[in-house]
């Protein structure tokens, strides 16, 4: 070869397409890695959303998510510009389908209502991207973490009764049975009111707390609720075209939702039928027992 060839210039060439490639896949290991914190700290939120009791327990739930929103998802955001957000879908997708499903469930308890597009990418203010603008989850992300907030709900309602026989009870906020029947009793007149209440606001078209009675200080979920809830969300997706961007997963997501839409029947119609066969705490053990059973299929 001459000196004339060009080599060097080829050469210049390449090691900048290696430089690169370099800082792509850097990136992409970064968004990896703050991807999978925030799915770490969604599922904690999660958790917290599920043992709550009381409208204090939702309140730090609450602040939990906003700090998982002005760390971890910063993270995320300072690596994405417009145009990078498909280039590194695969690297994000998950963690941001887990906050949704965090966020939504939250909302869930909260109000009862959907949370929608709007208002998941409303709480971003102040988070922003590569360029400087501020973050935005898209539809699809959107949709798909939406998918596995059926399976929280459903958890919700097969365990609500056994949360309403703690209030009845007074064990829900530490109580003993060594307080007294009068407490009992007590308890037990407060969530007939309640659960009065929350039925009066279904009959009336309202979410009567999105579906949560207060017994006491104490959150009691409405498990009616929870399944007409999950019921709309289901009609809701069958007639979502299958983008691209969802037609991988969400075939496999409408198979999970579809089966936590079954569980949450059986358990409400088990309840109608077997509850005036049953003591009402031997039969929160047997629907939890069966729910065990069956988690794995």
């Amino acid at each position: 070869m001459g000196e004339d060839d060009g080599s060097p210039c080829v050469a210049a060439e390449f090691e900048e397409y290696a430089r690169r490639l370099d800082e792509i896949n850097e990136r992409r290991e970064r968004l990896v890695k703050a991807s999978r914190d925030v799915t770490i700290q969604s599922k904690k939120v999660i958790f917290a959303i599920h043992r709550a009791t009381t409208p204090q327990a939702l309140a730090a739930a609450a602040q939990q998510l906003a700090s998982l929103r002005s760390h971890h998802i910063t993270q995320v955001a300072r690596e994405l510009s417009a145009e990078d957000y498909w280039r590194f879908t695969r690297a994000h997708t998950w963690g941001l389908q887990e906050y949704v499903e965090a966020a939504s469930f939250l909302h869930f308890r909260q109000t009862g209502g959907l949370l929608t597009l709007a208002q998941v990418n409303g709480a971003f203010e102040g988070v922003t991207d590569r360029d400087g603008r501020t973050f935005h989850v898209h539809a699809a992300d959107y949709v798909l973490g939406l998918a596995d907030l059926t399976g929280e709900v459903m958890r919700l309602a097969v365990s609500s009764r056994g949360s309403v026989a703690a209030a009845a009870s007074g064990d829900g906020d530490g109580g003993s049975a060594g307080r007294g029947s009068s407490k009992q009793g007590k308890r037990a007149r407060e969530w007939e009111e309640a659960k009065g209440e929350a039925e009066g606001g279904r009959a009336e078209g309202g979410n009567a707390e999105g579906g949560t009675a207060k017994v006491g200080s104490l959150l009691v979920v409405d498990a009616d609720a929870c399944k007409l809830f999950v019921q709309r969300l289901h009609a809701g997706f069958s007639v979502l075209p299958r983008s691209s961007e969802l037609s991988k997963e969400m075939g496999k997501k409408m198979d999970v939702m579809l089966a936590s839409l079954n569980k949450i029947e059986n358990v409400s119609y088990a309840r109608f039928v077997r509850g005036s066969e049953y003591p009402e705490d031997l039969l929160q053990l047997g629907l939890e027992a069966k729910e065990a059973g069956t988690e794995g299929d």
